[in-house]
C-alpha cells in the first residue's frame, strides 16, 4: 500500500517511514528565571541572558543586549545552556527560534530545547515551521499569548532517521548561508552606493538654488474618472499598488475625480509623511491615480538625480529646519520649494544619475537573485517534511 509519513521530496537513498514522537522525546525542555534586577552585581557578567524579541531574526545567535554573572544563575531559577540549544519564544512572538552558539542562561521569556544527541538540532529547528501552528493553537494569555512549558513538551513531531535529518538539515543550511551571503551583498552595495553619491555630489562644481526655481507644481485631476488604477507611495518601493499597502482598504472604486493623474516623470509625496523618506518618482508607463492628500511636481532638471538628491543628507538638513515647529512633520509644496539645493549643470546631473542608476540597477539584479533563493527555501520546506 501507499506509504504514510513519507514527504513529497527527499534524497533518493532513504525509503525509510518517518516517525511521530513528542518534542519531550527527542529535546529536554527548560523554563528560565530572571536574577533580581535590583541587585547589580547579578548583571553585567559574562553569560548572556537573552530576551524573545532577540529570538528568530537569525538562524543563530550569540550575544544579547543584557547579560549576568554566575552569582545572577546562582540566585534565580535560571539555567546555564549548551551552545546548540534550540531557543524557543513561548511568549509574543511565540514559535520564533534560533540555535544558540554561546553559553547562556535560560529566560522565562521562552523555552530552551536541549537536543538529545540522537537527534539533529538543526533539523528540530527546521520542524519549527511545522509546529509553529500548533503553538499559536495553544497558547493563550490576554496582555500577550504564552505557551506553557508542558503544552511545547506535548507538540507532536514527524522525524526521519538521523541520517536523514542530517542530510536535510546540511542542505538547508548550505541554502540558509547562501541567503545569508547574498543579503550581505546587496547590504554592502546599498553602503557603497551612498558613500559614492555623497562623493559623486561634492564633486563636481555646483550653483546654489532654491528648489522653487527647478520644480513645477503638477495639478492634473481625475476630472472624468477617465483612469481608475491608485497607487501610494512608500518609502521603501516607491510608487505600489494602493492595495499592497492597505489590504483591507481598497477604496480606488470610490470616487477619484479629485485625485490626482500621475504620469511618468512626475514625483510624489505625503507630506506628513516625507520624514521618513515618503517621496517617489513615477518611472512607468501606466497611468496611475494618486490621494489628493499627496503633493505632486515635476522639474526642467534630471529626474533621476534630483530623485537621488532627495535621498541624500543634504535634503535632509533642508527638511529638518522646515519641520522645527511643526506639529505632524508636515511639509507643503510651498514650503519644500523653500529648501536650497547646491546644483550642477545638466551635464554632470546626467554623468552623477547614469553612475547612480548602474547601481540601482545591480542592486535591483541581485535582489531578484535573493528573492529567487528565499522563494526556493519555501518550496523545499514545503516538500522536504512531513
Amino acid at each position: 500500500g501507499e506509504m504514510m509519513n513519507v514527504p513529497k521530496l527527499r534524497f533518493k537513498e532513504f525509503t525509510d517511514e518517518w516517525s511521530t514522537k513528542r518534542i519531550c522525546d527527542v529535546a529536554n525542555v527548560t523554563g528560565g528565571g530572571t536574577p533580581s534586577t535590583d541587585n547589580s552585581k547579578y548583571w553585567n557578567g559574562d553569560i548572556q541572558w537573552f530576551t524573545p524579541s532577540e529570538i528568530g531574526k537569525t538562524k543563530y545567535i550569540s550575544n544579547s543586549s543584557r547579560t549576568i554573572t554566575k552569582d545572577g544563575l546562582k540566585n534565580s531559577s535560571a539555567k546555564l545552556l549548551p551552545i546548540g540549544t534550540i531557543l524557543l519564544s513561548s511568549r509574543a512572538t511565540i514559535g520564533e527560534a534560533s540555535i544558540l552558539t554561546n553559553v547562556a542562561s535560560t529566560n522565562q521569556g521562552f523555552q530552551s530545547l536541549i537536543v538529545d544527541e540522537k537527534y539533529n538540532n538543526e533539523f528540530i529547528f527546521y520542524l519549527k515551521n511545522k509546529f509553529q501552528k500548533e503553538m499559536l493553537i495553544k497558547a493563550f494569555g490576554s496582555t500577550f499569548l504564552e505557551i506553557s512549558k508542558s503544552n511545547i513538551e506535548n507538540i507532536k513531531i514527524i522525524l526521519p532517521t538521523l541520517n536523514e535529518q542530517n542530510k536535510i538539515a546540511n542542505f538547508l543550511s548550505l541554502l540558509d548561508k547562501k541567503i545569508e551571503l547574498q543579503t550581505k551583498k546587496i547590504e554592502d552595495l546599498k553602503l557603497y552606493k551612498l558613500s559614492l553619491r555623497e562623493k559623486l555630489f561634492n564633486m563636481f562644481e555646483t550653483e546654489e538654488k532654491t528648489l522653487s526655481r527647478i520644480l513645477v507644481k503638477w495639478n492634473k485631476k481625475n476630472k472624468d474618472n477617465e483612469y481608475s488604477y491608485v497607487e501610494s507611495v512608500s518609502n521603501r518601493f516607491g510608487f505600489i499598488a494602493q492595495n499592497e499597502q492597505f489590504d483591507d482598504r481598497n477604496i480606488a472604486s470610490s470616487n477619484t475625480n479629485n485625485y490626482y493623474v500621475i504620469e511618468k516623470g512626475v514625483f510624489a509625496y505625503n507630506p506628513s509623511r516625507l520624514n521618513v523618506g515618503s517621496l517617489a518618482l513615477k518611472n512607468d508607463d501606466n497611468i496611475s491615480l494618486v490621494s489628493p492628500l499627496y503633493e505632486c511636481f515635476t522639474t526642467n532638471q534630471n529626474k533621476d538625480f534630483l530623485l537621488e538628491w532627495f535621498q541624500s543628507k543634504e535634503f535632509k538638513k533642508g527638511t529638518s529646519s522646515k519641520f522645527e515647529g511643526g506639529v505632524r512633520n508636515t511639509l507643503n509644496f510651498t514650503n519644500l520649494s523653500t529648501i536650497k539645493i547646491s546644483l550642477p549643470n545638466i551635464e554632470s546631473q546626467n554623468r552623477i544619475a547614469n553612475i547612480l542608476n548602474s547601481y540601482n540597477k545591480l542592486v535591483e539584479f541581485e535582489n531578484k537573485k535573493l528573492y529567487l533563493l528565499q522563494d526556493l527555501k519555501k518550496g523545499f520546506m514545503q516538500k522536504m517534511f512531513v
